[in-house]
């Protein structure tokens, strides 16, 4: 949300905001990822990847968006950087993008967009020519992260799930091993109801955005 450079933009869209303490935001930020990066965090990483193929990487982008998240917290760092008061600090004085469309989600319990909605509407530097729009739709913080899955033969089916099976064997005890199970029942048959359901939500995000674009392109040409 803030840049040491002027970066010219029609509009922002700030999904699942949240900026609380790291130890706030995620239960086992202390006692569990950080004990876990900072013994042998390269090679377990590593580990991960090695027994991951593409297909499991597709149901896992969680493994690749937090690696670099992983490797701070194995060098020392326990904390998320700004800290939410210079966040907040830094909005106040120098977010400049009049037009925002900021989406929370209903099932995310961590979200924090009411107390972003209210610093740009009356804290910050904008706050005079804010057009600010916000949706809630089905879903929790995760949702941006996950993809569409599609129906796959079931041979490769059989694979995955295999594949499941050993990760949760070789994760037993670790807190990885609940993120194994669940690749292990990828391609179930409740597994596809849930990812029916999961498509829906992902499809209206996709479509939210993409109308909220539209309409900003649309006031452009007006303009011009």
């Amino acid at each position: 949300m803030y840049h040491l450079y002027a970066v010219q933009r029609n509009g922002n869209i700030l999904m699942a905001f949240n900026n609380k303490e790291a130890s706030l935001a995620i239960p086992l930020f202390s006692p569990v990822l950080v004990p876990m990066a900072q013994s042998n965090a390269e090679m377990t990483r590593k580990q991960f990847e090695n027994l991951s193929p593409s297909i499991l990487k597709q149901v896992l982008p969680l493994v690749e968006h937090l690696s670099p998240l992983y490797m701070d917290l194995a060098k020392g760092r326990d904390e998320f950087s700004p800290r939410p008061e210079e966040t907040q600090r830094l909005i106040r004085s120098y977010y400049g993008i009049s037009r925002n469309l900021l989406i929370k989600f209903k099932d995310d319990t961590i979200d924090e967009t009411s107390r972003l909605a209210q610093v740009l509407s009356s804290e910050s530097a904008i706050s005079s020519m804010l057009d600010m729009s916000i949706r809630s739709l089905p879903g929790d913080h995760g949702l941006p992260l996950q993809q569409v899955m599609p129906d796959v033969p079931p041979g490769m089916a059989d694979a995955v799930n295999r594949g499941g099976e050993l990760l949760a064997t070789l994760s037993a005890g670790t807190p990885w091993e609940s993120v194994a199970k669940e690749v292990g029942s990828t391609f179930t048959t409740d597994s596809r109801i849930f990812r029916s359901e999961n498509t829906k939500d992902i499809d209206l995000l996709v479509d939210t955005i993409a109308s909220w674009i539209a309409s900003n392109a649309s006031a452009r040409l007006l303009r011009s």
